[in-house]
């Protein structure tokens, strides 16, 4: 095995087990606010347990596969004559509204503790973006006409000068029909064109930052450039922008798993199983530490929406649960019901792990499709 291998299962294992802390953190958090008796703290699964520490009657162990965890509360299974009410200190011996609380805090706590990470990395380290380098040049358009190639790097629009792609797009939106003199470097020679943008006939976001979604759509000039997708550059913000950059991660997560749940042609596009994650983590660590960190970050805050689905046992189909109990007045559901609301979340969790592995075969060993270029 070589030092890389060695070094990446390393950051690997540590990385899922500071995943998994953070959110089962949640968990053993409130559990111990509420008064319920937390009788094991587990990283991984599988026996034996090693039990590193003892702490008010709560075993804190590791487990064989570092794959998950869990947080074991007294009285934590319900019985059919709900006779676990009925232990002290136990889970369901608590208001329905406490257990929802404690469903809630473990994903609650990943994707905060990816936010703790995002944040700070984006803040001292800056984000990427795409540079200003040209990746393809639509025919038949404005700057199919110019001196400009594929593989130029524009260095100046108008004479301001421009690092990344959307410092061009800046300066070209507003001069539809005007002549804008772009200065470029192509292999260490300078050169300079003129371009006449053109109004594109369709309205399209309109991005002045490199953080913030799109403020409006309106008709925008354009010169039919395409950025080189492999010419990245990290651009320094502040705080403000590194907190929006943070924050539009969890939403653009959740938006994309309710399209993918709603439009089954995109999950393989958008859903990767254990496959994908060790190849992104691999990738990662030899892009390097900053890289890595960030999809750590990911990682937890895709954990904690995906355990908010209310499906069967993730955390989200216990919420909907202990919701139910709450507007029955404290009530709890058939027994009949609980096993029948399991039942098909399990199902439904194994059919999104099942089409998970399915995406990661076809993505690794399925035909690719040729790459088409968009205009």
């Amino acid at each position: 095995m070589d030092p890389f291998t060695f070094l990446y299962i390393l950051l690997l294992v540590t990385m899922l087990t500071v995943l998994v802390s953070a959110h089962e953190y949640g968990h053993f958090l409130f559990a111990r606010i509420f008064k319920m008796e937390v009788e094991e703290f587990a990283i991984g699964f599988g026996r034996p347990p090693w039990t590193f520490m003892r702490k008010k009657g709560t075993a804190f162990t590791v487990r064989p596969w570092p794959l998950g965890g869990f947080v074991r509360v007294k009285g934590m299974v319900p019985e059919d004559d709900g006779s676990e009410r009925e232990i002290e200190g136990g889970f369901y011996s608590k208001p329905a509204w406490q257990r929802v609380i404690v469903f809630l805090a473990g994903p609650v706590f990943s994707i905060l503790a990816g936010l703790a990470i995002l944040i700070p990395l984006y803040s001292l380290n800056g984000v990427k973006t795409l540079g200003a380098r040209v990746g393809d040049i639509r025919a038949e358009s404005p700057a199919a006409e110019s001196e400009l190639k594929k593989g130029d790097l524009i260095v100046a629009v108008d004479g301001v000068p421009v690092k990344s792609f959307l410092d061009i797009v800046g300066q070209v939106r507003d001069k539809a029909g005007q002549n804008v003199e772009i200065r470029f470097d192509r292999n260490g020679a300078a050169g300079v064109t003129s371009i006449v943008p053109e109004l594109e006939a369709n309205p399209s976001p309109v991005l002045d930052s490199y953080v913030r979604g799109p403020k409006e759509f309106r008709r925008q000039a354009k010169i039919g450039v395409a950025p080189d997708p492999t010419e990245r550059l990290l651009v320094k913000i502040p705080f403000s922008e590194a907190v929006l950059a943070g924050l539009m991660w969890p939403w653009d997560m959740a938006k994309g798993i309710v399209r993918s749940l709603l439009s089954p042609s995109t999950f393989k596009d958008n859903v990767g199983g254990p496959g994908t994650i060790v190849k992104e983590t691999y990738a990662a660590a030899k892009d390097g530490m900053d890289t890595f960190v960030q999809l750590a970050a990911l990682l937890s805050i895709s954990l904690g929406i995906f355990n908010l689905l209310p499906f069967g046992f993730l955390d989200g189909g216990q919420i909907v649960m202990n919701l139910i109990e709450v507007f029955r007045g404290g009530k709890r559901p058939s027994m009949k019901f609980l096993i029948a609301f399991q039942s098909v979340g399990f199902v439904l969790i194994g059919l999104l792990i099942f089409g998970a592995i399915a995406s990661d075969i076809s993505r690794f060993f399925g035909n690719k499709p040729e790459v088409q270029q968009k205009p």
